[in-house]
């Protein structure tokens, strides 16, 4: 065998080893894996990978674990990552004591201290304590997605109240002005003193034209120092699952002079709703209607801000006044009902709790009788008469009834099909007993009649029964009536007129009357004793002698005789009429 032919079976062998090797010891590591930090002060670790040679890896994953009574998570950082895609991304509890993450890269990474993430720890507790990982994963880039992970390494810490602060560059004398104290923003949290229940902050910031780096952090102690690590030129930064309380970002900013001063921004963050440590409904009795809720409730962090009273899933009152713990709702009708209350922190959080109530309504309200023109009508339920009551659209409709309690409101509706019903109001008097008057004229139809009753307090009870009552059209006399007592008051009236001026026609008559009859009696009274001279002259003449002979004395006294028969018959008829007009006079006064 040539030389060629050796050299081609040669590279053909060692290409088939070369890529059939795979990075079959990739580590896990934490660095440093050891140290001595201040209580209450922060220091951070990275994550490293050693992919272990051959074809490099592509992804891993792990979950760390850590003592929550030595240390608490800060921030995890993936910031300078040799990953760029995060299927899960790094995220840490505080309260479970664990920070996950899983990432990868379209490429593959060969080298032996790749940066996976960054964790920022704050020392909580003097002592020593261990971070580990739980477990892991780290695959090949062999397009099989092999797990080449062979070992995970841990750190061990000691954590002292004036410990040795973790090393830190050394802040160099400025040379020029320092840049700024950085303008924080947050669209998740933008008012520093209100309280959100958001639990992933995020800050927001801009980079002016002369910063070379930007170091912050996150922490509950207003005064902590991000240091003088630059954490990049990034321009906002979201933290996720902080935990409740009271926290404050730190930032700086770097130039080339230097480190500037820090801004402290402080986060209120409450998560958890209230607790309800009361909640009661008292009533007098069963048809109380207006219920007395007490109750109470607390909140550790934000404090209770107001409190929510809803019925039957209906806001029915929002209450600020957390000192009040007695609140009166109502009147409620009878009926059953679902009272929720719910308490809110200034954070938005909320616990409600529900109790359910039933109101019994007061006993109906005894029609006793209904009273119209046409007569009375018992009203007393079951004993309704067959016939309804019926009046007509001229009649006021009176209705007496009765209860069992005194003092009380009754309403009395009046109501026909297709239109609003009249309401009208009347209070009972110590012995239950009630009256109402509708002085409104009824239409013409089909009516009915119900009530109910109300106590002092509200309380009322179920409508009753509809009773049917029917409005008829008056009679045509009745219908009329008004307009033929007017004719008649217009006939009396003319009559009177005209017997007023009839009898003034009569007196007036009388009155001539009586004059010339006064002139006839006067007459008369002058013409016989005139005659009668008159008689004996004419006799004296006729024989011309004095004095009367015995046949003129007797025809004298036969004329005389006749004129006094004459005299008395008209003075008997002129006394007759004298004594007629006189009571004539006497009826007329």
């Amino acid at each position: 065998m040539n030389f060629k032919n050796f050299l081609i079976l040669f590279l053909i062998f060692f290409s088939l080893f070369a890529f059939s090797k795979t990075a079959n010891s990739a580590t896990l590591s934490l660095s440093p894996n050891s140290g001595t930090f201040a209580v209450g002060k922060t220091f951070s670790i990275s994550v490293k990978v050693d992919s272990g040679g051959g074809v490099g890896i592509n992804a891993a994953e792990a979950i760390l674990s850590f003592d929550p009574t030595y240390l608490n998570v800060n921030t995890v950082s993936k910031s300078g990552s040799i990953f760029t895609l995060w299927p899960v991304e790094p995220s840490f509890s505080n309260s479970k004591g664990e920070v996950n993450f899983a990432g990868g890269s379209p490429t593959a990474y060969t080298g032996s201290a790749g940066t996976i993430i960054s964790i920022t720890f704050v020392a909580k507790k003097e002592g020593t304590t261990e971070v580990k990982f739980k477990s892991g994963s780290v695959l090949a880039a062999d397009g099989k997605g092999t797990n080449v992970l062979s070992s995970m390494g841990s750190a061990t810490f000691t954590l002292k109240s004036e410990g040795i602060a973790p090393p830190v560059e050394e802040e160099k004398p400025p040379t020029g002005p320092l840049p700024q104290k950085p303008e924080v923003s947050s669209p998740t949290h933008p008012d520093p003193e209100k309280w959100y229940s958001n639990k992933n902050p995020e800050f927001t910031w801009k980079l002016p034209a002369d910063v070379i780096g930007v170091s912050f952090l996150l922490t509950q102690s207003p005064n902590s120092n991000p240091g003088t690590l630059s954490q990049g030129l990034i321009d906002s930064k979201k933290y996720e699952n902080v935990e409740d309380g009271i926290w404050y970002f730190h930032i700086r900013y770097q130039n080339k002079a230097g480190w500037g001063p820090i801004l402290h921004r402080k986060v209120l963050i409450d998560t958890t709703p209230p607790e309800i440590k009361e909640f009661s409904i008292k009533k007098e009795d069963s048809t109380d209607p207006k219920p007395i809720l007490t109750f109470y409730a607390t909140d550790t962090l934000s404090g209770i801000d107001y409190y929510q009273i809803l019925i039957n899933d209906k806001e029915f009152a929002t209450t600020t006044n957390i000192e009040e713990k007695i609140f009166p709702i109502g009147p409620l009708s009878p009926g059953k009902y679902k009272i929720e209350l719910k308490a809110f922190d200034k954070a938005g959080n909320s616990k409600s709790e529900v109790k359910e109530i039933e109101i019994e309504p007061l006993k109906y309200p005894i029609f006793a009788v209904l009273i119209s023109k046409e007569g009375e009508f018992s009203l007393q339920p079951p004993a309704i008469q067959k016939t309804p009551p019926k009046i007509t659209t001229e009649d006021w409709l009176i209705i007496r009834g009765s209860s069992v309690y005194p003092e009380a409101t009754v309403k009395v509706y009046l109501s026909r099909e297709g239109k609003e019903p009249i309401v009208k109001e009347t209070k009972t008097d110590s012995e239950g007993n009630w009256f109402l008057v509708f002085d409104q004229k009824l239409e013409k139809g089909k009516w009915q009649i119900s009530g109910q009753i109300f106590d002092k307090r509200g309380a009322q009870s179920p409508e009753t029964e509809k009773i049917p009552l029917k409005v008829v059209s008056p009679s045509f006399v009745k219908k009329y009536s008004t307009l033929i007592l007017i004719l008649l008051l217009i006939i009396i009236a003319i009559l009177i007129f005209y017997n007023i001026q009839q009898k003034k026609k009569f007196e007036k008559k009388i009155e001539e009357i009586k004059e010339h009859f006064g002139k006839l009696k006067e007459k008369i009274n002058r013409v016989f004793p005139a005659l009668r001279e008159e008689i004996r002259e004419q006799i004296e003449v006729l024989d011309k002698r004095p004095g009367l002979s015995k046949n003129e004395k007797i025809l004298y006294e036969k004329l005389k005789e006749a004129l006094d028969i004459s005299d008395a018959f008209l003075g008997e008829e002129v006394k007759e009429i004298d004594n007629l007009l006189e009571k004539t006079t006497k009826k007329k006064k």
